[in-house]
């Protein structure tokens, strides 16, 4: 259209705004909805109503500003007036619909649309159930909000609202692998729906299944070059799946669609330039961060592993206690803390920081299997075998279980050791290498060794 809007402006603030046409008033009124200038919006419905004062779209699309205006009693007066002029306009009906939600009528909503729910174009009838799927999440009744967004999708598979509700149904209720299905059942109808491959990267990612993640996420970038959201994800996938220069691309891509630059973003750039071998780009991205935002605790944690791994620990370990006072919360940073002190030879401040880790995260084995061979190395060995055993009475992980054979042979119990050990062998050959990790001298053990080669003749 012509642009309409700074001569239009310029009259209407004098008063005099001049006749216009009506399609050209609904154009205008979507513009300033669409740019965020409600109030102008609904100024110019108003001078359009004036106009045109029995225009029922008109009314619709003052409706739609009363609504973003948070004026819903408004909205559902004009819509009653407009239903008088057009009886029979479904999106009159459908207005009506969407503000007896806002106002929680829930009853009266659903005694208006559930005619519209059977009969009409698809388009229509996306649209009425996306309405009853809306009435349903007011009610809390997530898996019948489920299945009517599933019904809006298969009709409308572009309907980006709707799947975006969907996604959050869908993490509602837990149904990722029913959800995969119904992604790929809708990408057989539509192979272009974006939205649609995005969902399906995301239910693949809760899944843990983070290469079939990468490439629903990928679809959804070749379809939508604009897509931001879609890079950022991919990114990350390709971060779990230690594909770190293809992550730095992704997320170098995802910056260059962004309005604005993401400090959020700019971390996992860091973390993929630091796991890909460039440091000095990862330091450059986060100091560049840091200008930005300078509380920021994950650029802080960022900056102080890569000071750990350079060996400038004095500087990491300042980074990392800045980081824990910021967030309490993030059990990795007590972790790098603690190797920090470690490393410089502060061993109380480690202990302190691996058992705060461990508060926090007491489900993830690795921190202590860490906190183990912490108090292996410094000859606490009763107390090392008391953290494993703990450990694993809470959970199985075949590290923990080699790592307490270890602590028996280290402390003279020998025989209990290699019975311990044949069984773990015979359970889980494959991990093994964590006895001779934590106890090198195993390694030219005769009994060790000859237990090790007959389990590895029969693997």
């Amino acid at each position: 259209m012509p642009d309409w809007t700074s001569d239009f402006e310029a009259r209407l603030a004098e008063g005099t705004s001049g006749y216009l046409d009506e399609q050209v008033f609904l154009e205008l009124i979507e513009q300033y909805l669409t740019g965020g200038k409600t109030d102008l919006a609904f100024a110019t419905s108003r001078e359009a109503l004036q106009q045109h004062p029995f225009s029922v779209d008109l009314m619709c699309s003052q409706a739609a500003v009363l609504l973003e205006l948070e004026q819903p009693e408004k909205a559902l007066e004009i819509l009653g007036h407009a239903s008088r002029i057009s009886p029979g306009e479904l999106d009159i009906h459908l207005l009506q619909v969407e503000t007896l939600i806002e106002l929680g009528r829930s009853n009266e909503a659903e005694i208006i649309l559930s005619p519209f729910l059977q009969e009409g174009s698809n388009e229509d009838l996306a649209d009425a159930w996306y309405f009853k799927a809306m009435i349903e999440e007011q009610r809390d009744q997530w898996q019948a909000m489920h299945h009517s967004l599933e019904r809006a999708i298969r009709y409308n598979p572009g309907f980006q609202e709707a799947l975006e509700r969907l996604w959050l149904s869908t993490e509602m209720l837990g149904n990722y692998t029913e959800s995969v299905s119904f992604y790929e059942e809708i990408i057989e109808q539509d192979p272009y729906a974006w939205q649609v491959w995005y969902n399906l990267g995301h239910a693949h990612s809760c899944m843990e299944d983070y290469e079939q993640a990468a490439v629903a996420f990928d679809y959804a970038c070749v379809i939508n070059e604009d897509f931001e959201h879609a890079w950022r994800d991919l990114g990350e996938m390709y971060l779990l799946l230690g594909q770190f220069a293809k992550a730095q691309e992704s997320f170098l891509t995802s910056l260059q669609k962004s309005d604005s630059e993401d400090v959020d973003l700019l971390v996992k750039l860091a973390e993929a330039y630091e796991k890909n071998g460039q440091r000095d780009l990862a330091v450059e991205t986060l100091q560049r961060l840091l200008t930005q935002d300078e509380l920021h605790d994950e650029a802080i944690f960022r900056l102080g592993c890569i000071r750990v791994l350079d060996g400038r620990l004095e500087e990491a370990i300042s980074l990392l206690e800045k980081a824990v006072g910021l967030n309490a919360e993030r059990e990795e940073y007590y972790i790098a803390l603690a190797e920090a002190y470690f490393q410089k030879d502060m061993l109380p401040q480690a202990e302190f920081c691996l058992n705060r880790a461990l508060e926090l995260a007491p489900e993830q084995s690795a921190y202590w299997l860490q906190y183990a061979t912490f108090l292996f190395k410094h000859g606490s060995l009763t107390e090392a075998l008391d953290v494993l055993e703990t450990a694993i009475d809470q959970q199985y992980a075949p590290q923990l279980d080699y790592a307490r054979i270890a602590c028996l042979f280290k402390l003279g119990k020998r025989q209990e050791a290699c019975q311990e050990l044949c069984l773990q062998l015979a359970d889980d050959y494959d991990t093994h290498q964590t006895l001779f990790d934590l106890s090198p001298e195993l390694i030219t053990d005769p009994d060790v060794i000859s237990l090790v080669r007959a389990f590895r003749t029969e693997a």
